[in-house]
């Protein structure tokens, strides 16, 4: 048993130790334990989400969280789930079947190959900064590096009072990807708002969206909050056509205070009561 071994060690040795115990818990007559709060040690164990075990206290109760083989097999087929959404689309020629077909897997693969793509997806995905949701009492979703970039800066300056619900921003990296991660987080009973963009309810979004709305569960504070198009139009500026610079656009304009105040309060508004659960916000979204 190894209590915080990430103390008093720089970054480089955390990772050094990690893999050392990796390997020592690799030998048939060894079983490793370590308690952390770094996520640079899961960042070795996530391989295996099994070895994850969550622990909270909520007042005075100790509550553990560890997947089994049977929520395991849930969370993969979770993601084959919307394989299914866009192969509807496709077969009935719904708006957006052109991107749904493209979005599509290899016919030929069969459901075992796909459940161990989900798997590699999870371990291509998690990374040191991500794993930090393990370690938050709530987790903002949201799709990219803009919504990263303009919530980070604002929780570091105007929004500091949202950080007293321990959250940790997690940008999904796309919108198709949202869904997966809220059954990770409802298997480790990890708390969860979901923000990501409406894009006009038009072609494939149109299905997309009442599905993400459609994975909400029981540790989703609220359901999820669309903004009509972008994020960008609700801030009152037009998106750049170059994706690359969505997020250097919005550092811009936020750092030469290029972006309307009461746009920036109204974002605060509707984020606050997501995490508090409220439904006030429920009108703004799309259906």
């Amino acid at each position: 048993l190894f209590e915080e071994p990430e103390a008093f060690l720089h970054p480089n040795q955390q990772e050094n130790m990690a893999c050392r115990l990796r390997t020592l818990s690799s030998q048939s007559d060894h079983q490793v334990f370590i308690t952390s709060h770094a996520p640079s040690f899961l960042d070795k164990a996530h391989q295996n989400l099994l070895e994850i075990v969550r622990v909270t206290r909520t007042s005075g109760i100790t509550n553990v969280n560890q997947l089994s083989k049977e929520n395991l097999v849930e969370i993969f087929e979770q993601g084959l789930s919307f394989k299914d959404l866009l192969q509807e689309i496709v077969d009935n020629q719904k708006q957006g079947a052109g991107t749904a077909k493209q979005m599509l897997p290899d016919p030929e693969l069969d459901d075992e190959c796909l459940r161990s793509m989900e798997m590699f997806r999870y371990q291509l995905w998690l990374d040191s900064e991500r794993l930090s949701l393990f370690f938050s009492d709530t987790v903002i979703l949201i799709e990219g590096a803009t919504e990263k970039v303009f919530l980070n800066y604002q929780l570091s300056r105007d929004w500091v009072s949202l950080r007293d619900h321990k959250i940790c921003v997690v940008d999904v990296n796309g919108k198709y990807i949202i869904h997966r991660y809220m059954k990770l987080l409802e298997a480790f009973g990890i708390n969860h708002i979901v923000i990501c963009d409406g894009d006009s309810n038009e072609k494939l979004h149109k299905y997309l969206n009442p599905f993400i709305a459609s994975c909400n569960n029981q540790f989703t504070l609220s359901a999820p909050y669309f903004f009509e198009k972008d994020l960008e139009e609700f801030l009152g500026y037009e998106s750049p056509k170059k994706q690359a610079m969505k997020p250097i656009t919005i550092m811009h304009k936020l750092e030469h205070k290029e972006i309307c105040t009461q746009k920036i309060a109204d974002l605060y508004d509707i984020i606050n009561s997501l995490l508090i659960g409220t439904s006030e916000v429920k009108v703004k979204q799309v259906s």
